[in-house]
């Protein structure tokens, strides 16, 4: 009896750890928004561009790092995408989609779109139309735009980046010219604290200033300040 209700009891924990795991995932496949063809170079229709739509309910904001300030959302059809049928690639400075320009994926509140956010891991899996032989690497950043961790594989097998690592701000994406991306997915989001550093030059500033406040009395009146 007492191994019966040990065993129930272990499968209750397990069960209530994995439901706890998969709510505090946060799952971007991508299904549902406009897409285009995946034949890079062709340019990308405004109806295809991302940016920030998907901040209000992901926390989630994509940029290229050519001057166009969004990626394209395309479609590879079943038996290529990871899930479904869309991923995303980079888009250039001439606003053609090319699988070689890096994007960027940003976190912030989704309650609060201005506030940055962070989050300890992310992975996002490459397009099943591997071969390339090409290297295709992620990087992960800080919200002061330092590189915390990074992950990187060769586009010859079926793969999924993946970095691991407290106050993750940003991401970055980054290949040869190949690799479509689907289903981004990263842990819950959380408010950004400032640097030690950072809070350090504030606690400063404000002794000085209540030190200041002890000592404009004394001024006030005429008095030699001690």
């Amino acid at each position: 009896m007492k191994t019966i209700t040990s065993r129930l009891l272990a499968g209750m924990l397990l069960t209530s750890a994995l439901t706890r795991a998969t709510a505090q995932t946060v799952n971007i496949d991508f299904e549902g928004l406009p897409a285009m063809g995946f034949i890079s170079g062709n340019p990308v229709p405004a109806s295809a561009q991302l940016s920030s739509q998907l901040l209000s309910t992901y926390g989630a904001s994509f940029t290229s790092e050519s001057s166009s300030s969004f990626v394209a959302v395309v479609n590879l059809g079943a038996g290529h995408a990871p899930s479904g049928v869309n991923g995303i690639g980079g888009v250039d400075s001439s606003g053609l989609l090319s699988y070689a320009t890096p994007f960027d994926v940003a976190f912030f509140l989704p309650s609060d779109t201005s506030t940055l956010a962070i989050t300890d891991f992310v992975t996002i899996r490459g397009d099943l139309s591997y071969g390339s032989n090409q290297p295709v690497r992620l990087d992960a950043f800080d919200a002061n735009g330092t590189l915390l961790a990074s992950d990187t594989s060769i586009d010859d097998h079926i793969f999924t980046l993946t970095v691991s690592h407290a106050g993750i701000h940003s991401i970055r994406v980054s290949e040869f010219d190949h690799v479509a991306w689907d289903d981004l997915s990263f842990g819950v989001l959380s408010v950004a604290v400032p640097e030690p550093s950072t809070i350090a030059i504030g606690g400063i500033g404000c002794v000085l200033l209540l030190g200041l406040r002890r000592r404009l009395p004394y001024a006030k009146k005429g008095q030699q300040l001690p």
